[in-house]
């Protein structure tokens, strides 16, 4: 029952007065949650009631019927307040300094906006389903956290009441006592604080209904069976097959909590990812070529001064460089992830939010979190460090940096327009660049997605940097996960850490750049680079040159390969950096690759190949001779001695180039030459429309002469193979079923999948899934 606030006749605020609009006894105070909460749930239960009964209709009318300039006027007059004007006004800040556009924004969340509703209507969708099925309480911490605005705001009046507000599902609403650790875990809160989240919750629940209400506009009841299917499928954003990111569009998808499983899958995904980018690295040479090429034309696009012959070899020298700096990133993340969800096995009903941890566990979160939060900062160095230049004499702007390539120097544009997306991005990494190691409270995923967004117009990133902007949207992902966990740490935990038995990944340093700077490391591995990019791997094997030029190029990647070995080992000796020690025997496994036997096999094979295919040519030349030779003779028996005048006449003689000629197949070549995806009994067929079937088709192709493949194609084809796609961080992708799940990370800058991206997609999914072109048939056709 509602009781009017002028009969409760609230007290002033004794203190704050210009913060709050008065003060409220403590059954006041539980009356209006209470109040809130439950007209919270029955605007919930109404939206799903409508939903059941006319989910078809808003479906239809909404995705097909309304043109956007139909879907922002009707946002905009059932809820003026909350939308603001349409057609939307776009602003610029005053300040010299701000390059962003700014339009009106809903208090209580600043995802919640006219413009992004009107311009995807499955944005709009997407919520009607995620906040009818999911009650307010599991919304509590993502609602907390955006409302930042509306808390510092006067968009809702503040009450003030000494107690706190239990923001946990099992107690959410109630009042409680004051508890630092609560408080510090958003555990508890403030009740000011509190009521502000819920006032915005019932704000937005009771928009919801009024918008859905409008759309339906009184027409007879349809039924939901589209709209089922439609949520079935995965609620995604329109043109896409994936759902919406957990961490870029929390608001759109389903409330996600922290979970020591759920982050530790997180840390496995990128660390499996890395792990199969040494794997393609070191034993795809056309692959290693063609991601160095790629990262030296993306340095080019922001950088004068550096077309030069070296450049290759220098940016080779960087990319080992970050490449082994990410996965020791991320080793040391899995370790410890793993370490806690150990330790959270032994108690497993000593941890759930809002309860105290014991001090073991406080122990293991607490480190676990710091190293996060750590290695954060570090790979937002990493990430920046192309772009953070200083200031020269002369006005100039120049990058130095040290690779295992050698010094290089890059002269830095400076006048990048920042109301392009080119100039905006620079822009947003020097902003990135000058927080320095300060992470904001609410992270940094409005800053990265910003980034990713400029980058898909700008295109200046490559996939090597990309995939550091990969690595910090996932450590702020999980960063976040565990700041607002709302699990209560035990205060003593320092006084008794030193004491405890820790994994070792806690008992080392923080270091995680492993950069080889050093002069040894450029005179051993410059020249080993330089000498893999001076032979191209042909992209075609048919003929004798082709494969002789591929077993060199195949040579000096394994020559570049122990170099790099080497200087690992030596790295570790010395003890430059007692992380890397810590890794050691994990490291020295994975950059084996190259040494494995399904790998030796093959090199064993091609140069079998080869030889075969030179005897062969060998033959024939040696053949052609005889017969030359025993033509000649019959001509010289037959031919009268004397004098003969001979015609001089010019005629095209075909060119012989040695052992260049052969029978050799192309197909049958690469499939030779190539580890070949081998079709697993144990695996059964999965049935396929005929479309995507033609996918596979080109995906496990042993031709080297295919054409490429669009990004939206394969992740069609592999939503109808039974895979859940799903945006992860940066540019990847997540593709899970009942056996597992793989990320594969969108083609950057266009979205399509090349003949090498291609076959290493069949690599990777054999590898995981024990996939083959038998593993797909089509479907048949029902009657």
């Amino acid at each position: 029952m509602w009781l009017s606030m002028s009969r409760q006749r609230p007290e002033q605020a004794t203190s704050y007065p210009s913060y709050y609009s008065g003060h409220l006894s403590d059954a006041l105070a539980q009356h209006l949650i209470d109040f809130f909460r439950q007209d919270i749930e029955h605007l919930r239960g109404q939206l799903s009631a409508l939903l059941r009964s006319h989910g078809d209709v808003i479906l239809k009318q909404w995705k097909k019927k309304f043109s956007k300039d139909k879907r922002g006027r009707l946002l905009s007059n059932v809820a003026p307040k909350v939308f603001g004007p349409w057609p939307v006004t776009l602003e610029r800040c005053g300040n010299k300094d701000c390059y962003e556009e700014h339009y009106h924004n809903w208090p209580g969340g600043a995802w919640l906006n006219l413009r992004a509703l009107a311009d995807d209507p499955m944005k709009l969708l997407s919520l009607l389903h995620v906040r009818s099925y999911h009650d307010s309480s599991s919304w509590a911490i993502f609602d907390t956290r955006e409302g930042a605005l509306a808390w510092g705001s006067d968009y809702y009046l503040k009450w003030f009441n000494e107690h706190c507000v239990s923001m946990c599902e099992l107690n959410y609403g109630a009042l409680c006592d004051f508890d630092v650790e609560g408080t510090h875990r958003w555990a508890v809160m403030g009740f000011p604080r509190a009521f502000t989240t819920i006032q915005a919750q019932h704000e937005l629940l009771y928009t919801l209904l009024d918008v859905a209400l409008v759309i339906v506009d009184n027409r007879p009841e349809s039924g939901s069976v589209a709209w089922n299917t439609l949520v079935a499928n995965g609620l995604g954003a329109s043109g896409s097959d994936a759902a919406w990111s957990t961490y870029r569009d929390q608001a759109y998808a389903s409330p996600v909590h922290f979970d020591p499983m759920l982050i530790a899958t997180k840390a496995r995904a990128q660390y499996q990812m890395i792990q199969d980018e040494l794997w393609l690295m070191q034993t795809d040479p056309g692959y290693m070529q063609s991601i160095i090429v790629s990262k030296r034309n993306a340095i080019g696009v922001v950088a004068a001064g550096i077309r030069h012959g070296d450049h290759l070899t220098q940016v080779g020298g960087m990319l080992v460089d970050d490449l082994i700096t990410r996965f020791h990133l991320w080793y040391t993340i899995v370790e410890a992830c793993e370490a806690f969800c150990s330790a959270i096995r032994k108690q497993p009903d000593k941890c759930s939010p809002g309860q105290l941890l014991p001090l073991e566990l406080s122990v293991h979160f607490s480190k676990l979190r710091g190293l996060v939060q750590g290695r954060l900062v570090k790979a937002r160095k990493s990430f920046t460090k192309v772009f953070d230049h200083g200031h020269c004499e002369g006005g100039c702007s120049h990058s130095h940096f040290m690779t295992a390539g050698g010094h290089m120097r890059v002269t830095m544009k400076e006048d990048l327009d920042p109301y392009t997306p080119a100039g905006r991005l620079q822009w947003r990494m020097n902003d990135l660049i000058a927080s320095g190691d300060r992470i904001p409270t609410y992270g940094l995923a409005l800053t990265l997605e910003s980034m990713m967004s400029e980058d898909r117009e700008a295109k200046l990133l490559d996939s090597s940097t990309l995939g550091f902007l990969s690595d910090m949207m996932a450590l702020d992902d999980i960063s976040s996960l565990m700041s607002w966990s709302q699990y209560i740490v035990d205060r003593g935990w320092q006084l008794h850490a030193p004491s405890m038995v820790l994994p070792p990944i806690y008992q080392t340093s923080t270091c995680t750049d492993w950069t080889f700077s050093d002069d040894q490391w450029a005179r051993s591995l410059r020249p080993l680079l330089k000498s893999f990019m001076e032979i191209s791997w042909p992209k075609s094997r048919n003929n004798i040159t082709s494969l002789e030029k591929a077993i060199e190029c195949r040579a000096r990647l394994g020559r570049l390969w122990d170099g790099v070995k080497k200087a690992r080992n030596r790295s570790s000796i010395d003890g430059e950096c007692s992380d890397l020690a810590t890794s050691r025997v994990t490291f020295s496994s994975l950059i084996a690759f190259d040494s494995e036997p399904s790998y030796l096999a093959l090199i064993e094979k091609e140069h079998s190949l080869y030889s075969l295919e030179r005897g062969k040519v060998a033959a024939a030349a040696e053949a052609e001779l005889l017969q030359l030779e025993s033509t000649q003779a019959d001509w010289s028996s037959t031919v009268e001695v004397g004098p003969v005048c001979h015609k001089q006449t010019k005629a095209k003689a075909k060119r012989l180039n040695g052992p260049t000629q052969s029978s050799l197949d192309e197909g049958t070549l690469r499939g030779d030459t190539n580890v070949q995806p081998q079709h697993d009994p144990r695996v059964p067929a999965i049935e396929v429309k005929k479309e995507s079937l033609s996918v596979f088709r080109k995906i496990f192709s042993t031709s080297e002469s295919q054409s490429n493949l669009r990004w939206t194609v394969f992740v069609q084809a592999m939503v109808d193979a039974g895979f859940k796609a799903t945006e992860a961080s940066g540019s990847a992708v997540n593709f899970s079923n009942s056996s597992g799940s793989i990320c594969f990370h969108r083609p950057h800058p266009e979205p399509l999948l090349d003949p090498i991206m291609l076959h290493n997609v069949a690599r990777r999914l054999q590898k995981w899934f024990g996939f083959s072109l038998e593993s797909f048939v089509e479907r048949k056709k029902e009657n």
